[in-house]
């Protein structure tokens, strides 16, 4: 799991209690011959089984055990090499959240014990262009902010363990949204369904897709410098109905596309006059 020690287990079977023992000595080494990194541990006489939770990812032990007595000592056992490796996490996933500001929101699932997770991110899928790797604290998602509008990135994730790290895992992809372009070819039109008030229809053309997050800013004014009595609406569509207007009356409309990257610039105004 995500929060389990690595740590290697061994077994053994006894020698038939003759002579009877009143303890193991098990030695640890880093090299076939015991002559590096030796670590002794005493075991008890009846254990036939030994829990090593010291060890390190990615290091290969050799193991080797023998019974004491007060008297003497048995030969050694067999030696038998060991590692613990740490497992690449899995399922990672790369979306742009909804809301702005503009980021990356990644996920993955840990498979193995972990100190921390490295992200990596770049702008081809071989980690050759624009790399960058991020430490973060032990969990299963990632925030990242640092990324620019119509932009395809490349994501993969490891998990360290006091140094050591697992393979990274497979590679999430996204492309973030352009800004969004002026929308054009605004249409309007003017009815009078009751016989005190109005209803304008406008409608448009997104100048290109707008992408997550995305909407409309229809503003509103009785003047064309957006100065007096300005309402503001927010739609999803591509188009919008104004109702309960005033009877002869001047309205400018203009629009403007946003989505988690910004805002485009307001279309120039668009005039039209409720019938009387």
């Amino acid at each position: 799991s995500a929060t389990a020690l690595p740590a290697i287990t061994l077994a053994w079977t006894g020698n038939g209690g003759r002579p009877p023992a009143t303890s193991h000595l098990l030695q640890r080494a880093t090299d076939a011959g015991f002559s590096t990194g030796v670590t002794t541990i005493t075991v008890a006489a009846t254990a036939t089984r030994y829990t090593d939770a010291t060890v390190t990812p990615g290091v290969t032990y050799h193991y080797r055990i023998r019974a004491e007595n007060a008297v003497s000592c048995s030969s050694w056992s067999n030696s038998v090499p060991a590692s613990v490796q740490l497992t690449a996490p899995a399922g990672l996933t790369a979306v742009i959240p909804p809301a702005a500001p503009l980021r990356v929101a990644l996920r993955w699932s840990n498979r193995s014990f972990a100190t921390g997770i490295d992200v990596q991110r770049a702008t081809n899928p071989t980690f050759t262009s624009g790399p960058a790797t991020t430490a973060v604290g032990v969990g299963d998602n990632h925030l990242d902010p640092a990324v620019a509008p119509n932009t395809t990135y490349y994501y993969r994730v490891r998990t360290t363990y006091l140094g050591a790290a697992s393979p990274w895992s497979t590679v999430g992809t996204v492309t973030t949204p352009p800004v969004p372009a002026t929308p054009d070819a605004v249409t309007v039109s003017a009815s009078a369904p009751g016989p005190d008030t109005a209803t304008v229809v406008l409608g448009w053309t997104p100048g290109t897709a707008p992408g997550p997050g995305a909407g409309f800013s229809v503003q509103r004014a009785l003047d064309r410098e957006f100065s007096c009595e300005v309402a503001t609406f927010t739609v999803t569509g591509r188009s919008f109905t104004n109702t309960g207007l005033a009877r002869g009356v001047t309205y400018h409309y203009r629009v403007r596309a946003f989505n988690v990257v910004g805002s485009s610039p307001f279309t120039p105004p668009t005039t039209i006059t409720t019938p009387p």
